[in-house]
């Protein structure tokens, strides 16, 4: 039995924690309670058994504070079985075990992206997954799901096409605002179309972008127009009623501070302090965050998306002193709200290059390599930066809470998915110009190695 074998492996306090975890599962089974769903961390850490995989000599960033940096990594099935040492790993190599050697190499859990538009908007899944795969996205969430695009990506689930997990938020209203009614509702929130396909829940726009102008108090660059949030309060309260009394997480696309602002006070008005933290609702982008804004997030319990790219060699002499003082600087929510989760998304094929670690790069410097060179920003952009462990972690655990999705992905934890990301060089300690020039080498969903370009992992691709 499995409970007999975990007494035969020597667990420290970590350990003990993971078999802890799927006890609680065996009796909650034995009692006729539900095991975990889909998106559960049921682990399988407890048993002695040899392991299909284990990567071992590895600089391994596991992204779970219990066990933070290891050396090796064990992988049975589409789960991880134990992250740990060398020599703690070595007990799940048996004679089947496919044991790689990474001789230094440095292993990630997979990024997720909670808000893009990659697998729909650049023309089909075929185009658009394997940029994300090549960059090591693992996870995603199309933001923008009406009934056609629902319909090819659950095809595209349906016939194994789709790999990468996605997560779908469907529109009541469009890019321009306009109301396309409560048709989310025929799906339940969370319903699995297919293996790797989900309805996550339900997106509203609150301002412009790609249809109409900012909703933003002044001007970002001479000439260009101010605007107003697409809804009045009534209407913008009554969507977020409407999506939490029937159970869905709501995704709102708010830019300009008057559409955040708008956001904000729906979410107080109708959920009260701290509500929307129940289903975990979201605003998305952030973009221009001043005073009367800027430190309201942790009150209402929502969690938040912020852009990691920034244009650096666009910045021209017509942007406003608005723009300098509250625009596209993540510092300023992330200082001021810290019970609040930040999570990370490209928004492609919109905005910046498909490419997580160049992200990281933006995010730590706010420098922006353009034909081989970079454009360094100047005094009042460069103070608008945060760490870059900050910024991996809004890749991944930040990400993935935004999706509901922590039991499943966003760190190697033993018992979640193995999503997992090997790199040619090690993205937290490098000088931040080197991260342009790390590589993937392998992308692995699963259990499964969906990208790779080196040979130890060419026997991990699927057939």
């Amino acid at each position: 039995m499995v409970v007999a074998a975990a007494a035969s492996v020597r667990l420290d306090a970590n350990r003990q924690r993971v078999a802890l975890l799927v006890c609680c599962a065996l009796l909650a089974g034995a009692c006729g309670a539900p095991l975990p769903g889909p998106d559960s961390a049921t682990t399988m850490a407890e048993s002695a058994s040899s392991a299909d995989i284990v990567f071992t000599n590895a600089v391994v960033y596991t992204q779970d504070p219990d066990f933070g940096k290891v050396e090796a990594i064990a992988v049975t099935g589409d789960r991880i079985t134990d992250v740990g040492a060398v020599q703690e790993m070595s007990t799940y190599i048996g004679p089947d075990t496919n044991v790689i050697d990474l001789d230094g190499g440095t292993v990630i859990p997979g990024f997720v992206d909670a808000h893009t538009h990659i697998l729909t908007d650049t023309g089909s899944v075929s185009v658009g997954q394997p940029q994300a795969l090549e960059v090591g996205i693992t996870t995603v969430a199309e933001a923008f799901v009406d009934r056609e695009r629902l319909d090819t990506l659950r095809e595209a689930g349906d016939s194994g096409e789709l790999r990468l997990r996605t997560s779908l938020y469907l529109i009541r209203t469009d890019n321009c605002g306009s109301d396309q009614g409560r048709w989310y509702e025929e799906y339940a929130p969370g319903e699995l179309l297919s293996e790797r396909v989900r309805v996550a829940g339900v997106k509203v726009f609150a301002d412009g972008g790609t249809c109409g102008p900012f909703a933003i108090s002044e001007p970002y660059r001479d000439g260009v127009e101010v605007g107003a949030p697409f809804a009045t309060q009534e209407v913008m309260n009554a969507y977020v009623e409407d999506a939490d009394r029937a159970g869905y997480q709501l995704l709102v696309h708010a830019i300009g501070d008057l559409a955040i602002a708008q956001v904000m006070d729906a979410y107080l008005e109708v959920l009260g302090p701290g509500g929307a933290a129940r289903l975990n609702h979201r605003i998305d982008h952030n973009i221009f965050q001043t005073p009367s804004i800027s430190g309201r997030y942790d009150e209402l319990g929502v969690s938040v998306a912020l852009f990691g790219w920034l244009d650096t060699c666009r910045l021209e002499s017509d942007f406003t002193d608005f723009w300098y003082d509250y625009a596209d600087d993540p510092s300023i929510p992330i200082e001021q709200n810290p019970n609040t989760v930040f999570g990370w998304h490209g928004d492609d094929p919109w905005v910046g290059p498909v490419n997580p670690l160049r992200e990281i790069f933006s995010l730590e410097t706010r420098a922006e390599p353009r034909d081989g060179e970079i454009c360094q920003p100047d005094d009042r952009v460069a103070k608008k930066t945060i760490p870059r462990q900050k910024a991996f972690d809004m890749m991944t655990t930040g990400s993935s809470f935004l999706l509901n999705q922590s039991r499943l992905v966003g760190s190697l934890t033993p018992g979640k998915s193995a999503d997992i990301v090997i790199l040619s060089d090690d993205l937290m300690t490098v000088e931040p110009e080197r991260l342009l020039e790390i590589q993937v080498e392998m992308t692995m969903i699963g259990g499964i190695a969906e990208y790779c370009v080196s040979e130890f992992c060419k026997d991990l691709v699927a057939p």
